[in-house]
């Protein structure tokens, strides 16, 4: 059975094992009302099956699961493990089999949130990542450096699934998260405005385990004899923060026929830890009116 069988078969319409309450005196007032929340039990989360009350139709957990001998039991015993390599991770469970003949779909879920502190009410919404006959599996670049991770497994064999295992424990990989530097760095737009020259930076976001916050760009050039400041190779650097869904930065008023070194770096933070990408680099000759590229192999 393989894992898109799996998510076809959830949208046909079928009963799921188990029954529902005789008794609907706990439900809140509110899922009381006239209102079919549910036609069939296709429209229910995991073993939720949709039970009719006094006055509608409405999700609730299966009873009787537990003792049901056509379905497979629930794992147990829920292990993380880090590997050395490419950020790999080994789980595996336990797992009581009554019938060694039937065909056993196991089932893994993750939810996960940034941060440096685990904090489990930050956890999204479970998403299936892997699927396997085996009660082990090792995931490699799947999981990110930087986030916690939260796994649970499930059985599921041609008749259904009595649900989800215990959530294991947070989990972190312990190395440390990185910030990629921006690709494609160039200049575009070059123009002469009132004796001076202006350009538009733009560049293209790299792939990184955490969001970038903002980007930090240095111009800077060599002073001459002509510069109020100058002094023997010194060289004037200026410097700007950008926000991280803006991708160009406008440089206005450089000073004609003269070599400008561009420096672009990605900035996260992490926790209280700045975490700062490498520099992207390029050299910017205000004596030529044209687009121009970062050095790929300037480092």
């Amino acid at each position: 059975m393989s894992f898109q069988c799996f998510k076809g078969c959830l949208k046909e319409p079928f009963d799921k094992f188990g029954y529902c309450p005789d008794s609907f005196d706990n439900i809140p007032v509110f899922v009381q009302a006239c209102v079919f929340f549910c036609t069939d039990d296709r429209d229910c989360p995991s073993t939720e099956k949709c039970c009719l009350h006094s006055c509608g139709q409405t999700c609730k957990p299966a009873l009787g699961l537990f003792n049901e001998i056509h379905l497979p039991s629930v794992p147990y015993n829920l292990t993380v493990k880090e590997k050395k390599r490419k950020n790999g991770v080994h789980l595996s469970w336990e797992f009581d089999s009554l019938n060694k003949n039937q065909t056993i779909l196991f089932v893994l879920e993750e939810r996960h949130h940034l941060g440096r502190f685990y904090n489990e009410p930050l956890l999204g919404e479970w998403n299936p990542i892997y699927s396997s006959k085996k009660n082990f599996v090792n995931l490699k670049n799947v999981i990110k450096p930087g986030y916690w991770y939260q796994f649970r497994v499930a059985s599921v064999n041609v008749n259904g699934t009595k649900g989800f295992s215990t959530e294991s424990e947070g989990f972190k990989l312990a190395r440390r998260p990185k910030l990629q530097k921006p690709t494609k760095l160039r200049i575009e737009q070059v123009k002469e405005k009132n004796g001076t020259i202006w350009g538009t930076v733009r560049w293209s976001p790299s792939e990184s385990s955490i969001p970038v916050q903002r980007y930090k760009i240095f111009w800077s050039h060599r002073l001459d004899e002509r510069d109020t400041n100058f002094k023997s190779e010194a060289v004037l650097v200026q410097k700007d923060l950008v926000p991280e869904n803006q991708l160009h930065y406008h440089l206005k008023s450089l000073k004609k026929n003269t070599e400008y070194f561009i420096q672009l770096q990605a900035l996260a933070f992490y926790g209280r830890n700045a975490i700062k990408s490498k520099m992207a680099k390029m050299i910017f000759k205000t004596s030529k009116f044209e687009d121009q590229f970062e050095m790929n192999d300037f480092d």
